[in-house]
């Protein structure tokens, strides 16, 4: 049998980094998931007649665009609501023990209205509170919803207004020549599916959750921990003053462990492992998630007794959620959210840290061998499923996919319906309910020259062999930058130049991270795994990728504590 993940061994025992560590939560075993009743939003057809919070919605929006003036101010020139009708369950467990069960029912409006026109209104300024939003009655009571939402968009009209005479003021005052337009005009789109109800036998995942938190219970090592277990289904409702009219739902289910330890030193550490999936698609065997639990507090006890962290500069590889994780936070990051700001002041422009991509439009990001990209169109990748995939935008608009980066030059930007300096145009990936920004989905990274993760242990081992090193590093999980605060969380492990060996590290974080290291990439590997962010909204497919030199630095030294008695179960 194949030795656990954190163990030291040799390279051919090392925790499957030949296969690029875990399966990803998308390979799915047959379904554990008792009960679960969705409709299909693909195929679903729905109809909009007789629904209440629909009605009361779009009664509201025309009464407020026929008639929402203050004084010589401004009337509105667009309307649109947002409402999210949400239904949960949940159970969390600690060694064994049941510490929450129980359901939710929500419903939240969000608005967003606009002064002005969609050359000049009040959005894209920094400096001011645009938006108006409220929690809803759960109950289809017409008078109560649309009460609601008056008062909610009784005070976005009185936000924008002032905001938008601040930025009038400011563009005088600062002269600052031609601007881009605010909003740009979208042709009417519409789709309605059936909603969504939530059915699940939360009862079961009761004894199930238990039964996974009990695992903890054959390690000493760990300190704390704990299981939660959620589905939840949200349909969203969305109108405008254009016309546009949606509503679609979204389910999904998620099951995360946690623990946390401390090492000899003090140093205290902690990881968790998380499954997500579509509602009706379900998590994996339980079978399946209990190994994973185990390999989980097996790597944090081998991490707790390992040696204690060095400074290290020198060759990386980074494999599964570490690889997903570092183009997450330097290439997606800087794509998110293209449009800049106007300031009130130049030191509000200044201390401004938007995309730092979106000004590299047409120019070499990555390697020459590098094609991204992004499409909200697909539920799964090579048997991998994807999260970031919906029928409709936050802004009413079909989803399209969309080109990233070929041949390592980024060639388009994930745009919304704010334009850009250089680009203008929505191509359905407006994200946000209440103001909707270009923001990512379902993300491919690909590299034309891709080699075996043996082939990448082979290259780091000879690069440390040609600097001189003892050793490189192998980050699998948590790419952390910047000095760590609390528990670390990165999953790095030592493998040395002279044999292959491998032995866990811990208490590492990375420093200096710039967006100039997707540029210096030395090879990645033909394997790719899916990793699911933002609680599961984008899902990012990655290969393992070799980079030549990075610095990690060790923490401070550790002022915490020990525990002074030891764990009662193990006394």
């Amino acid at each position: 049998m194949q030795r656990g993940p954190d163990s030291a061994g040799t390279l051919s025992n090392f925790g499957g980094l030949g296969r690029v560590g875990l399966r990803g939560v998308a390979l799915l075993a047959p379904l554990l998931l008792v009960a679960i009743i969705a409709s299909s939003v693909a195929a679903a057809e729905g109809d909009l007649e007789g629904d209440i919070l629909h009605k009361a919605m779009r009664d509201e929006m025309n009464r407020s665009m026929a008639r929402l003036k203050m004084d010589d101010l401004e009337s509105p020139y667009y309307l649109e609501y947002t409402v999210s009708d949400s239904s949960s369950e949940s159970v969390s467990a600690a060694f064994g023990g049941l510490t929450w069960t129980g359901k939710r029912r929500w419903r939240r409006l969000a608005t967003d209205l606009r002064v002005g026109d969609y050359t000049f209104d009040n959005t894209n300024f920094q400096g001011g509170r645009n938006r108006g939003s409220a929690s809803l009655v759960i109950e289809d009571n017409y008078d109560a919803i649309r009460h609601s939402i008056w008062l909610a968009t009784d005070q976005a009209y009185k936000a924008a207004v002032e905001v938008f005479a601040s930025k009038q003021a400011v563009v005088k005052r600062q002269n600052l020549g031609e601007l881009p337009d605010d909003f740009t005009r979208a042709e009417q789109h519409e789709y309605v599916a059936e909603p969504l109800k939530l059915t699940v036998d939360r009862k079961e995942w009761e004894q199930r959750v238990k039964r996974l938190s009990a695992i903890f219970r054959e390690f000493p090592g760990i300190q704390d921990s704990s299981v939660s277990w959620g589905a939840s289904v949200t349909n969203q409702y969305f109108v405008n003053s254009e016309g546009f009219q949606n509503r679609w739902g979204d389910g999904r289910v998620s099951l995360t462990a946690r623990a946390e330890t401390q090492a000899e030193d003090g140093m205290a550490l902690a990881d968790s492992v998380t499954f997500r999936s579509a509602l009706d698609k379900g998590l994996p065997a339980e079978e399946e998630m209990a190994e994973k639990i185990r390999d989980l507090a097996k790597g944090l006890t081998a991490r707790a007794e390992a040696r204690g962290p060095e400074d290290y500069t020198g060759p990386v590889l980074l494999t599964g959620g570490a690889s997903a994780q570092f183009f997450q936070q330097l290439l997606l990051q800087n794509l998110t959210n293209p449009r800049t700001p106007l300031f009130r002041d130049e030191g509000g422009a200044r201390r401004f840290r938007g995309p730092r991509l979106v000004k590299r439009l047409g120019k070499r990001i990555l390697p020459k061998t590098y094609r991204v990209i992004d499409d909200p169109t697909i539920d799964e990748w090579e048997g991998q499923a994807l999260l970031g995939s919906y029928p409709v935008d936050d802004e009413g608009l079909a989803p399209q996919k969309v080109s990233l980066v070929e041949g390592g030059k980024l060639k388009n930007l994930l745009m919304s319906r704010v334009p850009t300096e250089s680009t203008t145009g929505s191509n359905g990936h407006g994200r946000g309910v209440g103001r909707s920004i270009g923001s990512p989905t379902n993300v491919i990274i690909q590299s034309s020259e891709p080699v075996s993760e043996e082939d990448l242990l082979a290259a780091l081992r000879e690069l440390c062999e040609d600097e001189g090193l003892e050793y490189g590093i192998v980050v699998r999980k948590n790419f952390s930058s910047g000095r760590s605060r609390g528990s670390h969380r990165m999953a790095a492990y030592r493998v040395y130049a002279e044999d292959g060996r491998v032995e866990p590290s811990r208490g590492l974080t990375f420093d200096g991270v710039t967006i100039s290291l997707l540029k210096d990439i030395e090879a990645s590997g033909e394997s790719k795994r899916a990793t699911h962010f933002s609680s599961g909204s984008v899902s990012v497919v990655a290969p393992s990728i070799l980079i030549e030199e990075m610095d990690l630095r060790k923490p401070p030294p550790q002022t915490e504590k020990g525990r002074y008695l030891r764990h009662p179960a193990f006394e």
